[in-house]
């Protein structure tokens, strides 16, 4: 069975560099289309390349979905403890949204469900 709390996690933790990627592909794409032009030998690489930035252009678009699905609070929740992380982050959460550790983790906890089930309409309570 697919842990998809554990899945969710993961995507959270690669949003900005999945973000940070489709940046550079398209540059990147272009220059080796370019370079195809003279060596079709390239070509695989073009399209394996343009595939890449596809699939992270979608995975991107999921998570923005997922994330749009959610309360400020658990946005902000999820952006501190996944895509944004930094030591510390559960007190300065408490601190910022005044309430007890134990709230923090209650609004994170719900927060992954909904986006576990925004992403892949799965969510497993076992975990």
């Amino acid at each position: 069975m697919k842990d998809w709390k554990k899945q969710t996690v993961h995507d959270l933790k690669r949003y900005r560099l999945l973000r940070a990627s489709l940046e550079t592909l398209p540059g990147r794409v272009a220059l080796l289309r370019d370079a195809a032009q003279d060596d079709p030998q390239a070509l695989p690489d073009v399209d394996a390349l343009a595939r890449s930035m596809e699939l992270a252009r979608q995975q991107c678009d999921a998570i923005d979905c997922g994330l749009a699905c959610l309360t400020d609070e658990e946005q902000w929740v999820l952006q501190r403890f996944f895509i944004d992380r930094e030591p510390g982050c559960a007190g300065l959460l408490c601190e910022e949204l005044g309430c007890e550790q134990a709230q923090v983790y209650r609004v994170r906890e719900r927060a992954l469900q909904k986006m576990a089930t925004a992403l892949y309409g799965a969510w497993d309570s076992a975990v």
